[in-house]
């Protein structure tokens, strides 16, 4: 179709025209947003919670930056916190998250504490597991606590091992701090181990230490192991001053001492994961130890209660001694001490679990000759001196042995 040029020229013009009329349009369009903004805004400062609500409709974030806000300011609060109460803490090492200073003790524990301590000093803090513990390694400061502070460090923590094998350490070695642990310390001060008591036996010890210097003297030129020998001559001793008598008896084939050793193992070598970690305790059934701990618990129980039954016929013939065995002496207080709440199960707990004696006599004083002698054989010059040095009885510090005087005793070498 042609136009001709006027007819183009009107077209034009109504473009124009129509463009004009759009423009106008916009501009009122913006015109009223601008102005229904500027209401917005006003109503928003007068009601600035209606605006809020607005913007939480709109962005689901802001649901979160409120308590979000709160968890981050309570948790600097207690960093805090936490960081000006462990500012008087013993040093301590580096810990790594959940096994504290576990990775840093190797197979041999002493040596493994022993580098840390010349590293961070004779008070140190180390974490096992979730488990806070104390390491003193310096003599001042093992008086500090044990003596000074003892009240505050007179508390003991409850072990599973101990506390199986103990009537849930119901013993003077591992009770809690309390009425009754203060009474069990008293019974043992009083009527176990004070020095007429301890003097009341020398027969037993000079009986027993001759009996070792036979034994040592019969092999004549063989080997003899002085680490059993030392090991039997303290078990000989503890046995009749706790038990009244040396036990060569057999349970299921094993002697009292095979039991006392396994039962020594246990509380010395095995490692309840659940003291550390308590929500692993399970893997101390899964792995065997709680079948360990209760067989072991189990075979010394029945070594003991033997004790007790073939004791009360011996008991008649102690009253009035003055070197009654423990076990005489723990029925009498029973018998005679009322008042006391260390009633007949306590006694039964306390003599059917006797291995605190041996635990406690045992072990640690065949250890301490074994480790005399060593260091004497290791140190000739000490030997040395200690041969040619006059052994001076005339004084009394303690010693429980029958004192003769004048007595000059000098050490010579056997040839």
């Amino acid at each position: 179709m042609a136009f001709s040029g006027v007819e183009k020229e009107g077209r034009k013009l109504r473009i124009y025209e129509d463009l004009d009329d759009l423009r106008i349009d916009l501009a009122d369009y913006v015109a009223e947003l601008s102005e229904a903004a500027v209401k917005e805004r006003a109503f928003s400062s007068c009601n600035g919670q209606t605006t809020a609500m607005k913007m939480l409709e709109q962005s689901p974030l802001y649901l979160y930056f409120f308590p979000l806000s709160l968890v981050t300011i309570f948790l600097y609060k207690w960093l805090m916190l936490r960081k000006a109460a462990v500012k008087n803490l013993p040093p301590s090492p580096p810990k790594v998250p959940i096994i504290g200073n576990l990775h840093q003790i190797g197979p041999d524990p002493h040596v493994s504490l022993r580098d840390l301590a010349q590293k961070y000093g004779p008070l140190m803090l180390l974490k096992f597991g979730s488990v806070p513990v104390l390491v003193v390694s310096s003599a001042d400061a093992a008086q500090e606590i044990l003596k000074t502070n003892d009240l505050v460090f007179s508390d003991r923590p409850t072990l599973s091992v101990p506390n199986r094998i103990f009537y849930n350490g119901r013993d003077v070695g591992f009770a809690r701090y309390s009425e009754y642990w203060r009474q069990l310390k008293s019974a043992c001060v009083t009527q176990l181990l004070s020095s007429s008591r301890v003097h009341s036996f020398h027969n037993v010890r000079e009986e027993e230490v001759a009996l070792l210097i036979q034994n040592i003297q019969h092999p004549h030129s063989k080997l003899v192991n002085l680490s059993d020998l030392l090991a039997e001559l303290t078990n000989n001793v503890v046995c009749r001053v706790a038990l009244g008598r040396k036990y060569y008896s057999v349970y299921k084939g094993k002697s009292y001492k095979i039991l006392f050793d396994e039962l020594m193992k246990m509380l010395g070598y095995s490692r309840s994961l659940g003291d550390f970690f308590p929500w692993l305790g399970w893997v101390d059934w899964l792995s065997g130890l709680n079948g360990k701990v209760e067989k072991a618990a189990n075979e010394i129980d029945t070594f003991l209660e033997g004790v007790l039954r073939d004791h009360p016929s011996t008991t008649a013939s102690n009253n009035g001694c003055a070197n009654k065995d423990f076990v005489s002496i723990l029925l009498e207080i029973q018998n005679t001490d009322a008042g006391s709440s260390i009633d007949r199960e306590c006694i039964s707990d306390i003599t059917e679990h006797l291995a605190d004696m041996f635990a406690a006599g045992t072990e640690t004083t065949s250890t301490t000759l074994e480790w005399t002698i060593a260091a004497l054989i290791k140190s000739p010059h000490v030997m040395f001196r200690l041969q040619n040095e006059d052994l001076d009885m005339t004084g009394n510090y303690g010693i429980t042995l029958r004192r003769k005087s004048p007595l000059l005793v000098v050490a010579r070498p056997h040839v």
